[in-house]
């Protein structure tokens, strides 16, 4: 099977203050990231990170942990209702090894069923 090669790119910052808008916190969005972009935004809360795939056009946006899922899809123009859909799959992850560790039983499915995601995620 040929795959075909990613292109690696900063999405956007997005700022986003969640009880007090006066202290807004500034978070980077990475679409598919290098294994030192997703170094940095791990780093940034305890080796966490979250991240959004958009089956469709495979891609993978990472961001910090602390930012939810629900502002990031805003920002992205991604539909969130809190589950994975046939056109994207949310979920957090643990910096290990130059990739995301995923345990999540659904998303280990996701990841299965879309062999671009492997090279981010080890499940």
């Amino acid at each position: 099977m040929k795959l075909k090669k990613l292109r690696e790119e900063y999405e956007t910052t997005m700022e986003h203050g969640f009880s007090d808008k006066k202290k807004k916190k500034k978070y980077d969005i990475f679409t598919n990231p290098t294994p030192k972009e997703m170094k940095a935004v791990a780093r940034e809360n305890k080796n966490a990170l979250r991240w959004i795939a958009n089956l469709e056009n495979k891609k993978l946006y990472i961001f910090n942990a602390s930012l939810l899922h629900e502002y990031a899809c805003n920002e992205l123009e991604v539909k969130y209702n809190g589950n994975n859909t046939k056109k994207a799959a949310f979920g957090i992850g643990t910096y290990m090894e130059r990739k995301i560790l995923v345990n999540n039983k659904e998303n280990i499915k996701v990841i299965k069923q879309n062999p671009w995601m492997k090279r981010y995620m080890i499940i």
